[in-house]
């Protein structure tokens, strides 16, 4: 990936480009979590009665500690690092982010850098103190924390997010974040951005559900954390919808000095694994032959009785055997070729209609999206997931004989799938555009 990198104070909220992860560091930490840290948040009763609420939470234990910092405190903070802190822009298959480099690197800093920083470092030495190792592990019942340092500052402009996944890499024992969303423009819901949790799919453990079942609103000066758990601690960032409200946070890990039991269990593996037992094995097309076909056996005209089931559906242009070499030739030239308008017409005025009914019903369209993942559920449409993986809605209802402009598109959709898609006129079209033999005549 290129690299770009930004001042805090001019980030623009557009897509550019990223790198990849910095590497955790230890860092010299402090022996008490004082100044910037509430003392009220670590007292005794607090612990205890954020320990209860963490062993209740579900879909897995979590809790969200508010106020945890003195407000001015963690406002200079928040200024130190828009001011002085230059953020690169990461863009991967899991996330869309500004990021830091890692705060332990602090400790690096020559000394002119190091005096525009004195808040930042002073929360970062203050989260991994003894003492406030030993309140997370109370809390957590996660067991005794090393004093490696491992956090950053990211933030999520317009589009920002993070995919689905369990946050297990290496010793990973807890992880957390603190909000430094804009004070005087409290986070609403509707802004996105949201942290999302997902509970165990109740047929197949050890991969999240579909949906999330719970989530945190990113609330100026709040922490939220949970035990890092293979297989379980699933969570997302929602997408940020706001145009000029970038969601700013300082997250990171607290570590154990071993890597956690079950780590075969994390997404990281079950990605590596094959893929969901409910998935169907690939079949070949009737008539198929394993490896495909030489250009030779490609030559000649489709059978009769393919070009019927081809014309109820295709544009007559592509079943024209003239038009078959003009695309193979664009294929091999280009590596791959793009069929305009290849439906016949009235079918994908049909289907066009039925989707654009669907979305309206649905409020789809202009605007941020609905926040309820349930839009487009029904009798007919089902969710597939897991959501580390995949997330999608498959048609499990009838295809439909004779489709009608403004009808659900399932049934029309499900028809040109069934009768055109997976048959086997379909599969030898596909062979004669882009395996026909030899060159275009000059």
């Amino acid at each position: 990936y290129k690299l770009t990198t930004y001042k805090f104070s001019h980030i623009n909220y557009t897509n550019m480009t990223s790198d990849s992860e910095p590497v955790p560091k230890k860092a010299k930490t402090a022996g008490h979590a004082v100044d910037i840290i509430r003392p009220s948040v670590t007292g005794t009763e607090s612990r205890e009665a954020l320990a209860a609420a963490y062993k209740a939470a579900q879909p897995y234990p979590h809790c969200v500690i508010t106020d945890i910092c003195e407000h001015d405190a963690l406002a200079a903070v928040r200024e130190e690092i828009i001011s002085n802190v230059q953020a690169t822009y990461k863009e991967t298959d899991l996330f869309n982010m500004f990021q830091t480099g890692d705060l332990a690197n602090l400790d690096g800093l020559d000394a002119e850098s190091a005096a525009k920083l004195p808040t930042v470092r002073a929360l970062r030495d203050a989260l991994y103190s003894p003492d406030f190792r030993a309140f997370v592990s109370a809390v957590t019942g996660c067991g005794e924390l090393s004093d490696r340092t491992d956090c950053a500052c990211n933030v999520h402009a317009r589009g920002g997010h993070l995919l689905c996944h369990d946050d297990v890499i290496g010793t990973r024992a807890v992880s957390f974040i603190i909000y430094l969303t804009d004070p005087e423009r409290p986070w609403k819901a509707e802004n996105g951005g949201l942290l999302e949790l997902y509970p165990q799919d109740p047929e197949l453990k050890s991969q999240p559900a579909v949906f999330p079942s719970a989530s945190v609103l990113p609330l100026w000066n709040t922490m939220a954390m949970f035990a890092v758990q293979p297989g379980v601690s699933f969570h997302s960032i929602q997408e940020n919808f706001t145009v000029d409200q970038p969601r700013m946070s300082i997250q990171g890990w607290f570590h154990r000095d071993t890597p956690p039991e079950g780590a075969d269990s994390a997404t990281l593996r079950q990605l590596q694994l094959q893929s969901d037992p409910r998935t169907r094995d690939f079949q070949l097309m009737p008539g198929a032959q394993p490896g495909g076909s030489d250009a030779a056996a490609t030559a000649g005209p489709l059978p009769e009785a393919e070009l019927e089931v081809l014309a109820r559906y295709v544009n007559p242009v592509y079943l024209a055997e003239a038009t078959w070499p003009k695309v193979a030739a664009r294929f091999r030239e280009e590596g791959s070729v793009q069929l305009q308008a290849f439906l016949k017409p009235e079918l994908a005025r049909a289907a066009t209609a039925a989707c654009q009914a669907a979305d309206e019903r649905d409020g789809l369209g202009e605007g941020p999206p609905p926040a309820s993942y349930t839009v487009g559920l029904g009798p007919s449409w089902e969710a597939v997931g897991p959501a580390f993986k995949q997330r999608y809605l498959r048609y499990s209802g009838e295809p439909t004989g004779t489709p009608e402009a403004g009808s659900d598109p399932g049934p029309i959709l499900e028809r040109v799938r069934e009768e055109l898609l997976t048959s086997s006129a379909f599969a030898h079209l596909v062979e004669k555009v882009w395996n026909w033999p030899g060159e275009l005549d000059p």
